[in-house]
């Protein structure tokens, strides 16, 4: 039987890059200027700041778990896949900009930017969720869906240098065209927005064809009595998690390889300032590293092939390359430019580590599949997110812990924590990089071959379902 490939590979592979491309440019307002624009330009009390950026991120924690759930269950007309992707940017778009309005009382201010974050981030997750479900969807070719994890660590990388470089222009120009210092930060909102919204209902469209495909097999199986209509029960959800082994296994290794992630970029700050004594280069190095990042993905090809596309190898490679570079950085303490040059150097082959993670996924959704016999593509898929939205909130808990370990105080020489931040930036984050390649290895044995086998037989299963279903 002829496996399911994309019928529109340069157009669809294209929108999935400017979607994730977009998508960044969108999130990296909050991520590089939310907080500091409630404090030091709606001049908000830290109390009231805290608020809208702490509760946002606990309650979007809560509903990522459900996330899922919620994708299948939910039947509209023109399909679960395609209503996520016109809606959730469009209304994450709108209330996200309203974050931005400085109301006059602080309070009220707070609590809008709260309430608006919480609906924001709730329809940008499910947008998301859905965007991340799509390898696993419109194609089982296991090659295919490698390109498509490839090209959505491309549109991350390509979108943080852009952002970086235009990102503050742009909101000091609006902020001169309106006269105002706040509504800079709302119209570039809303512009980054629209250009989100824009390229996800693009790629809403191009999948017309298949979501139309998946609702008719959906209907198949509810014919037989698989699963119903709207969509398979909460146990057969669950049930592809627990007799998922490889789904677990990269599960927990995402959680490791996020807290890294996110504690990493925390620290740099501190690590620039007291180990480096180079706060001000902080942001050339940044720049540096999303340069090398964007290298990543005419390296990846290359890399897939000597390691004959097994992802799992290609994860650990990446993986290992850092870990190397950040173990001598803690052992030899080179020089400020030594560090930004070996980083930028290290990061394009590094970064193939998170391009595979999105395949890896849609590969765990065909074996639970096949496994359990019920399809719940879209609820294995919405679960890379929870170790990343775990790894956010855990990110402030694991710096406030450093800090307080090590006594940190503002007031205090910078170079007294030299050391410290040393040990906690560079080796603190290889060993948990390390734990988390242990686990892969250990635990993940899903090869492209096995995935091949598992999308063929449940093709088959459907095959004569639907055969016997018409000699009935």
């Amino acid at each position: 039987m002829e496996v399911k490939r994309l019928k529109k590979p340069t157009a669809t592979k294209t929108l999935y890059f400017l979607g994730k491309f977009c998508f960044n440019l969108f999130t990296g307002m909050e991520m590089y200027y939310f907080a500091s624009y409630l404090t030091d330009v709606a001049l908000l009390p830290v109390a009231l700041a805290g608020l809208a950026l702490n509760i946002p991120t606990i309650v979007d924690l809560i509903l990522t778990f459900v996330n899922g759930v919620i994708m299948e269950k939910l039947k509209v007309p023109i399909g679960k896949y395609r209503f996520w992707l016109i809606v959730g940017p469009i209304v994450a778009a709108i209330t996200y900009a309203t974050c931005y309005i400085r109301f006059d009382d602080d309070f009220f201010c707070a609590v809008m930017a709260t309430v608006m974050l919480i609906i924001a981030h709730f329809f940008w997750s499910l947008a998301e969720s859905t965007y991340t479900s799509l390898p696993a969807i419109i194609t089982d070719d296991t090659n295919e869906r490698s390109s498509l994890s490839m090209l959505c660590g491309a549109g991350s990388n390509w979108s943080s240098f852009l952002f970086g470089l235009i990102g503050m222009p742009l909101i000091i120009v609006f902020n001169q065209v309106t006269g105002s210092t706040t509504h800079g930060y709302a119209l570039l909102t809303l512009v980054v927005g629209a250009l989100y919204a824009i390229s996800y209902i693009m790629l809403a469209m191009n999948i017309k064809e298949v979501e139309k495909a998946e609702a008719e097999k959906a209907e198949l199986n509810a014919g037989r009595g698989e699963q119903k209509v709207q969509g398979p029960s909460l146990k057969a959800m669950l049930m592809n998690v627990a007799k998922n082994p490889p789904l677990i296994v990269l599960l927990v290794y995402s959680l490791f390889y996020w807290i890294n992630s996110f504690v990493m970029s925390g620290i740099m700050a501190y690590y620039y300032n007291c180990t480096l004594g180079a706060a001000a280069l902080m942001g050339i190095a940044i720049t540096t590293r999303s340069v090398g990042g964007m290298i990543t993905p005419f390296v990846y090809p290359l890399i897939d092939k000597i390691f004959k596309g097994n992802k799992r190898n290609i994860v650990i490679f990446g993986n290992a390359v850092n870990i190397i570079r950040m173990i001598v950085t803690w052992a030899l303490r080179p020089g400020t430019w030594a560090v930004i040059i070996s980083t930028a150097i290290c990061s394009f082959i590094a970064g193939v580590s998170i391009m595979p993670l999105i395949a890896m996924y849609a590969d765990c959704a065909t074996y639970g599949e096949w496994k359990t016999g019920a399809a719940s593509k879209s609820f294995v898929m919405s679960l890379y997110c929870v170790p990343l939205k775990i790894g956010l909130v855990g990110n402030r808990a694991i710096l406030t812990a450093v800090l307080g370990i090590i006594g940190y105080s503002a007031l205090a020489e910078p170079s007294q924590y030299s050391g410290a931040f040393n040990f906690s930036y560079n080796m603190l984050m290889a060993i948990l990089l390390i734990i988390a390649c242990v686990i892969l290895f250990v635990g993940y044995h899903l090869t492209e071959e096995k995935v091949k086998q598992c999308a063929l037989e449940v093709d088959r299963r459907n095959a004569a379902a639907a055969v016997s279903e018409e000699q009935v």
